[in-house]
């Protein structure tokens, strides 16, 4: 999250040539659905230019990511399962990180944010049909695509709890 926040402050002063406003960086995550309605006086291309400049600038800041000591310490104890990374975030900021980290070994598959198809457990259902699957997740509305693909809520475990 944070290096997130540092590369659309970054990014929207490169841009506009003003800072990135105060309610915008309040958000746990700044997304850009958040950063759309914290800079709703902006014009769309003015806007589309950050979110374009945020992804250049965004590895600049990967320095700044901490890891979930407690989650990947879980995750090491599962090298005897096939882990598969399913994340809402793009594939080239999900990979940055996983190198960042050292984490690209530990996954057999890996899902990522697709506008195609927004609910990815889905494909992860059918791709493991019949299979035992526990779901680590941190957002809310992914642990509800996960429930409306076909998971028992008792087996999502809410990463922010860890």
């Amino acid at each position: 999250n944070q290096a997130n926040l540092l590369a659309y402050q970054a990014a929207t002063l490169e841009v506009t040539g003003t800072a990135l406003p105060e309610q915008a960086a309040s958000y746990e995550r700044l997304t850009r659905n958040r950063l759309q309605k914290a800079l709703d006086d902006l014009p769309a291309d003015l806007l589309d230019a950050i979110i374009q400049r945020k992804e250049v600038l965004y590895p600049q800041f990967l320095h700044t990511t901490q890891l979930n000591t407690k989650l990947y310490q879980l995750l090491q104890g599962c090298q005897d399962k096939v882990l598969v990374l399913a994340t809402n975030a793009r594939q080239a900021r999900a990979e940055q990180l996983l190198h960042q980290h050292y984490l690209h070994h530990l996954f057999a598959e890996c899902y990522y944010h697709d506008e195609t198809q927004p609910n990815k457990f889905k494909q992860i259902f059918a791709r493991f049909r019949g299979k035992e699957i526990i779901i680590f997740e941190n957002e809310t509305a992914q642990a509800k695509l996960a429930v409306a693909a076909g998971a028992h809520p008792h087996t999502i475990i809410m990463v922010n709890a860890l």
